[in-house]
C-alpha cells in the first residue's frame, strides 16, 4: 500500500505532499492540470530511463519520494533480505533523485541502490495501467504469472525452476566438457609433464636454500684446498723451501771442517728450519674436496632454476604449483572420468523436470477454467458479454523449454460471434483491453500491489462506466487502487477523491491537489457531469451517483 508520496520540482510540481489512504482513489481535475503527472511521478520508479527533462527549475533536483506498507509482500521482503535491506514496521521508501544534468540517484530506505533495483522493487508494489499501457497482456511471455496466481500449492513453481537451473548447469558442464574435450586433454598432457618433472625434487624452498649452503660451503673448501696445496707444494715440491734448506743443510755439513764452531750453528738454525716445515706440512692435511658431491648440488640447482623458467614462477613458488596443478590434473581426469555419468545425470534430471513440468500444467488446467469462467463474467457485467475469453496452452519445442515448464499459455479473445480467436493486441480495442485488464485483476485478486489506472474509461458510455466504477470500488477490497477520471459515474463509488487544479502567474505554471470533503466530492462530482457551471440537476444527479 502506498502510504505517502512526495514529489519536488517534477515539471508543473514545485512541492506536493500526499498523504494516502487504503481503498479507492479517484484523482479529477481539467484536462490537462497535471493529473497523470503525479502518475509520471511515480512511473520514474519503475522505469530506469528518462525520456525528456522533468525538472520544474532546471537549477533544482527533482525528487520523488514513495513510502510504502509491505506487510502483506513476504516476497519482497525476502528480496530485500536477500540485499541488506531492512524495514521498520513493515515501511519501504523508495526514493528517486535526478539532478538537472539528469543523472539520477535511488534509495531505498536511505541506502543507497542502483536504479535497476530501485525499479525491480517498485515493480513488486506498483502497476500502472494506461488506455495505452496494457503491456503486460501484449506479452505473452507474461501470461503464464496470472494463471500462475492463482495456483494453490505456492511451492510448485519454485521447485520447477530449481529443477530447471539443476537441469541446465548439468547440460552446460556436460556441453562444457564435449566442447572443450580437446583443449582438457591437451591441459592434462601438460599437467603430467610438470607434475612429473617437479615431482622428481623436494620442492621445500627451505631445501632449496640448503642446497645453495652446502654450495657455498664446498665452493670454499675447494679454494681452500687450492691454497693448501700451494703451499704445501711451495715445502716439499720439486725445487721447493724445503730442497733448497737441505741443499745448504747438506753444504754446510760438506764443509764443517772449514769452522766447526761457526757452522755447527747455522746447520741448527737449519735444522730447526726443517723441523718447522714438517710443522707446517703437517697442518695442511684437510679433507678431501668432494667434487661428484658439489657437480651434483650444482645439477640439483641448475634444475630447480630451469623449471622455475619453465613454468613461469619463482623458486618459491614451484611447490604450491605443484600441489595446485597436481589438484587440478585429479579434477580434469575425473571430469575426463565422470562425462558418462554426466550424461546419465543430465537425463535423469531432465525426466524430473518434465514430471514436475507436467504436474504443474495439470494444476494449471484447474486454475485456467476458473479464471476463464471469472473473467468472462466480468466482462459480462462491463457489457462485454459477447466476448469469449481462452487460454490456450502452446507446446514449445524442447530448446525454448524455460523455469516456468514446457508449455506457454496465451489469452485469446474474440469479441464479436464469427470471428475467430485471436491475440489481445490484434483483436481487442484500447476500451476493451482495459476493461479486459480490469476483469482480470478482480479475477485474480491476489497481488496486493499498488493498482493505478490512468483513464481506462475513457471513451465508454455512461452504463459501462458504472459498472467500472463498481468494479473498481470491488477491486480495492484486496488492492490499493487509484483511478483518473473525467466519468462522473466512476468517480461517485471512490473512498477518497483528491481534485488536481492548476494555476497561472507572469512567471510559471503550476499545480496542487486537493483532498475533497463529501460536499467538495459531490460538488465536483456534478461539475464532471455538467460542466464549468454547475447545476441544480447536476447536483441531484451527483447525489443519486454516490449513494
Amino acid at each position: 500500500m502506498l502510504n505517502k508520496l512526495q514529489i519536488r520540482n517534477f515539471v508543473i510540481f514545485e512541492d506536493l505532499d500526499l498523504d494516502f489512504q487504503d481503498g479507492f482513489t479517484v484523482f479529477s481535475g481539467e484536462t490537462g492540470a497535471g493529473k497523470s503527472l503525479i502518475i509520471g511521478a511515480l512511473k520514474l520508479l519503475l522505469v530506469k530511463r528518462l525520456n525528456n527533462s522533468v525538472a520544474r527549475d532546471d537549477q533544482s533536483p527533482t525528487l520523488i519520494t514513495a513510502t510504502f506498507n509491505i506487510e502483506q509482500l513476504k516476497p519482497l521482503e525476502e528480496l530485500l533480505k536477500g540485499n541488506f535491506i531492512f524495514c521498520d514496521d513493515n515501511l519501504l521508501i523508495l526514493k528517486r533523485i535526478i539532478d538537472k544534468d539528469g543523472k539520477s540517484k535511488a534509495f531505498i530506505n536511505n541506502e543507497a541502490v542502483t536504479i535497476s533495483f530501485l525499479n525491480e522493487v517498485a515493480g513488486f508494489l506498483l502497476e500502472i495501467h494506461g488506455q495505452h499501457e496494457t503491456h503486460n497482456l501484449f506479452d505473452v511471455s507474461k501470461h503464464i504469472d496470472f494463471v500462475d496466481q492463482l495456483i494453490a500449492d505456492k511451492q510448485l513453481l519454485p521447485n520447477l525452476e530449481q529443477q530447471f537451473k539443476k537441469w541446465r548447469d548439468l547440460q552446460k558442464r556436460l556441453r562444457d566438457i564435449r566442447e572443450s574435450r580437446e583443449k582438457i586433454q591437451e591441459e592434462i598432457e601438460y599437467l603430467e609433464l610438470l607434475v612429473s618433472e617437479l615431482g622428481k625434487l623436494n620442492l621445500s624452498y627451505s631445501y632449496f636454500e640448503e642446497l645453495l649452503i652446502r654450495k657455498d660451503q664446498l665452493k670454499k673448501s675447494k679454494e681452500l684446498g687450492q691454497l693448501i696445496f700451494s703451499i704445501k707444494n711451495g715445502y716439499d715440491g720439486s725445487g721447493a723451501i724445503t730442497d733448497q734448506i737441505l741443499s745448504l743443510q747438506k753444504t754446510i755439513i760438506n764443509n764443517l771442517d772449514k769452522d766447526e764452531e761457526a757452522l755447527g750453528k747455522i746447520l741448527s738454525l737449519i735444522e730447526e728450519q726443517l723441523s718447522l716445515s714438517d710443522k707446517i706440512l703437517a697442518e695442511c692435511n684437510l679433507d678431501e674436496f668432494d667434487a661428484n658431491e658439489y657437480e651434483h648440488i650444482e645439477e640439483q640447482i641448475s634444475e630447480y632454476k630451469r623449471l622455475a623458467r619453465k613454468y613461469n614462477c619463482s623458486l618459491e613458488e614451484l611447490e604450491p604449483k605443484f600441489e595446485e596443478s597436481e589438484q587440478r590434473l585429479l579434477l580434469l581426469k575425473k571430469s575426463v572420468d565422470n562425462e558418462e555419468g554426466l550424461e546419465r545425470e543430465v537425463t535423469e534430471n531432465r525426466a524430473e523436470y518434465i514430471k514436475l513440468a507436467s504436474s504443474l500444467d495439470e494444476e494449471r488446467k484447474s486454475v485456467i477454467t476458473l479464471l476463464e469462467s471469472d473473467v468472462k463474467a466480468y466482462l459480462k457485467d462491463l457489457y462485454m458479454e459477447r466476448t469469449e475469453f481462452q487460454i490456450a496452452a502452446q507446446e514449445l519445442e524442447e530448446n525454448n523449454w524455460h523455469k516456468k515448464g514446457i508449455k506457454n499459455y496465451l489469452f485469446k479473445v474474440k469479441t464479436n460471434p464469427g470471428q475467430p480467436f485471436g491475440e489481445l493486441s490484434k483483436i481487442a480495442s484500447g476500451g476493451e483491453l482495459s476493461r479486459f485488464m480490469l476483469s482480470l485483476k478482480l479475477a485474480l485478486k491476489t497481488d496486493h500491489k499498488t493498482l493505478i489506472f490512468d483513464e481506462i474509461d475513457s471513451g465508454i458510455s455512461g452504463k459501462v462506466s458504472e459498472a467500472v466504477g463498481f468494479m473498481l470500488k470491488d477491486l480495492s477490497k484486496e488492492n490499493q487502487v487509484f483511478i483518473i477520471t473525467h466519468q462522473p459515474q466512476v468517480a461517485a463509488k471512490s473512498s477518497s477523491h483528491l481534485s488536481v487544479i492548476k494555476s497561472f502567474d507572469e512567471n510559471a505554471t503550476s499545480a496542487r491537489v486537493i483532498k475533497l470533503s463529501e460536499d467538495e466530492k459531490l460538488e465536483e462530482i456534478a461539475r464532471m457531469i455538467s460542466g464549468t457551471q454547475v447545476t441544480e440537476e447536476a447536483r441531484i444527479a451527483a447525489s443519486k451517483l454516490v449513494a
